[in-house]
């Protein structure tokens, strides 16, 4: 792992007291524990200011043991950088670009070849540091240099007739262009946030098969199937002279259809965004069994044992809250709360809340703990010991330590038995901070009224 500790001027503190730093190192070894990764600390460096004294620079580095450097730096792959962003910057990327081209100069590669290199692997080179950094127009102009050199045959010892200007090769075929990526046609609009296509299993471990469920949409399978049935049939054509038949083509993607559905490989979800297409080909799916009605309410704990109830909410990634409450074997209110705990997604949201309560139950002296949530992946993660993501690992491991010195049981509850907690996580919207009650009143009074009765919610 490559990581920068950029301790800065108005970070004085740490530098002038190695009590912190030593403190910022633990901080860093505790995150080696909970993540499973590993501080390279040759590949480590630390920057500060043009103005910070050289002793502070040597306490640093004799405390830490990373390196000194000084902007601008590179950082998988991208530059850091401080001030006007210079052509100097992209230097590493011109150089890759140009050894590139010199080691392919030297060997016979067809026109086509040619295109087809700068269409992938040249392109590809530039693709991803021009996306961190906004090149400037000098930057590019050299990139397109190199490629525009490479594709009509230029070396270090000759120059060849460019027969078309550059512009012109970057049109699409149909506008009798060579259909090469124009760098000036990158995107370079930051103001929108990343959107993860492909997001990983909510254990954080990485996985396939998340994107085979994707894939796996009829209306993904049928082009697949109809392009190999075409190679087939041009290869008959072309080698067994048995002639292309198009008809053939469809015949046999709808046999392999039909297999696959009376087989049951294809099931009924996969004809989610397709149902109209299935019953024009007359695939029938039985239909699917209404679930059994249930009375869902709140149930008492057992004595001398204490009930959490906790529900988190996240609208859009935006804003973020927590709430729910503790009560005894009677049903009588110990403590709700409420908080408006920020930015993060509704997983992190359910986390927190629950740590949080931990923390509340442990200053209570709470020795024997029953919680309900309707979060079923959260308690699934919990259970099953998993890891999680990065940005949810921490708050696992904290929840199963402070879980890990009482007696608990943790259970999965639908929304309709946990509308107190859900109740309170919406009135943490109303209200920035931590906001704790001892007693309930209005429509929470009769919620927890029902509650002690037994009774559903109407």
């Amino acid at each position: 792992m490559y990581n920068i500790c950029q301790l800065q001027k108005k970070a004085s503190y740490y530098m002038n007291n190695r009590s912190a730093l030593q403190k910022v190192l633990s901080f860093l070894q505790e995150y080696e524990q909970v993540s499973g990764q590993q501080i390279n600390h040759q590949k480590s460096c630390f920057i500060t200011a043009n103005s910070c004294p050289l002793s502070r620079r040597q306490i640093i580095s004799h405390t830490t043991g990373f390196q000194h450097k000084i902007l601008p730096v590179t950082y998988l792959g991208a530059p850091l950088y401080k001030g006007l962003k210079k052509v100097i910057l992209f230097y590493s990327l011109i150089t890759k670009i140009r050894d590139r081209v010199s080691g392919w100069e030297n060997k016979v590669l067809s026109s086509g070849g040619c295109i087809t290199l700068l269409r992938s692997v040249l392109s590809s080179l530039s693709m991803y540091l021009l996306q961190v950094p906004k090149p400037s127009a000098t930057v590019i102009e050299k990139i397109e240099w190199h490629f525009n050199s490479f594709l009509w045959g230029d070396s270090t010892k000759s120059k060849k007739m460019h027969k078309a200007a550059w512009s012109k090769s970057t049109f699409p075929c149909s506008e009798r262009g060579l259909d090469i990526r124009y760098l000036n046609d990158i995107p370079f609009d930051r103001s929108q946030e990343d959107v993860a296509y492909w997001a990983l299993t909510s254990n954080g471990e990485l996985s396939t098969w998340s994107a085979w469920e994707e894939v796996r949409v009829i209306s993904a399978l049928i082009p697949l199937f109809i392009c190999w049935f075409l190679w087939l049939e041009r290869n008959d054509a072309k080698h067994r002279h048995l002639g292309m038949y198009p008809d053939r083509v469809v015949w046999e993607t709808m046999k392999l259809l039909r297999q696959l559905h009376d087989g049951s490989p294809l099931k009924q979800w996969q004809w989610k965004v397709d149902k109209d297409i299935a019953a024009m080909w007359s695939f029938l799916f039985p239909p699917k069994h209404g679930t059994t009605p249930q009375i869902i309410h709140w149930v008492k704990p057992f004595t001398g044992e204490y009930k959490l109830n906790v529900d988190g909410s996240s609208r859009n990634c935006q804003s973020a809250t927590s709430g729910g409450l503790l009560r005894d074997h009677i049903g009588k209110l110990v403590f709700g709360f409420s908080e408006n705990i920020g930015r993060c997604n509704s997983l992190q949201a359910e986390l927190r809340a629950l740590l949080r309560r931990l923390l509340l139950c442990k200053e209570q002296h709470i020795e024997r703990l029953w919680i309900e949530m309707d979060a079923l992946v959260v308690i699934q993660m919990i259970h099953q010991y998993q890891k999680g993501s990065h940005d949810i690992r921490y708050l696992l491991t904290s929840i199963r330590k402070g879980l890990s010195s009482i007696s608990y049981r943790i259970l999965h509850i639908f929304r309709e038995g946990n509308q107190a907690a859900y109740f309170l996580s919406n009135q943490g919207y109303t209200h920035q901070n931590l906001c704790l009650i001892t007693e309930a009143q209005g429509e929470l009074h009769g919620m927890l009224k029902l509650d002690r009765l037994n009774l559903p919610y109407v």
